[in-house]
């Protein structure tokens, strides 16, 4: 019993260290929200039994090892924000043109597609720049990558380039080289 509560104690460390790693938040809230003691519960190298604190009680669960391993995977890959340049998923690089055919804005997104094969993310930006210019704004997708970090690097050098060549007053949907 001893053993298993040293065991559950160590694990419960350290996946409150991987959690406060990966959301940003402090060891208290991490404690206080007990996501790290649920983590524990179940992360247990145990098939009998597996304590852990729940508001003041304890409660008992069988932990099979294989639940184990794939509630690893999960509270790895659960925590990377879509916004993270660790984000590994599908993300595209939409360019926004008014009707001249002049870009207004180049960025990045991981929303995904409307029914009509649009960014999400460009056709929300375009349809809220008609309501304030009152001109209307075509989108496009320029490139799709699997990685954020990919997407967010092609954007980057696509910005730059295009204010390399046409002056760096030109992309006015841009503050910066984002």
């Amino acid at each position: 019993m001893i053993r298993l509560f040293l065991t559950l104690l160590l694990l419960w460390t350290q996946a409150a260290r991987a959690w406060v790693g990966l959301a940003g938040a402090s060891p208290h809230d991490a404690e206080r929200w007990g996501l790290a003691a649920e983590a524990a519960s179940v992360l247990a190298p145990t098939t009998h039994l597996a304590k852990t604190l729940r508001g003041g009680r304890i409660a008992a669960r069988s932990v099979d090892v294989v639940e184990a391993a794939r509630a690893v995977e999960a509270l790895d890959l659960a925590k990377i924000h879509g916004n993270a340049r660790a984000y590994v998923g599908e993300t595209h690089v939409y360019v926004i043109r008014d009707m001249e055919g002049r870009a207004w804005k180049i960025g990045e997104s991981m929303q995904g597609v409307n029914r009509l094969g649009e960014s999400k993310r460009a056709r929300a930006q375009a349809n809220k720049l008609m309501k304030q210019t009152g001109q209307r704004f075509e989108t496009d997708i320029l490139k799709v990558f699997e990685t954020k970090d990919a997407a967010r690097t092609y954007e980057t050098q696509l910005i730059e380039r295009f204010r390399g060549m046409y002056g760096h007053n030109r992309l006015p949907g841009n503050k910066g080289n984002r």
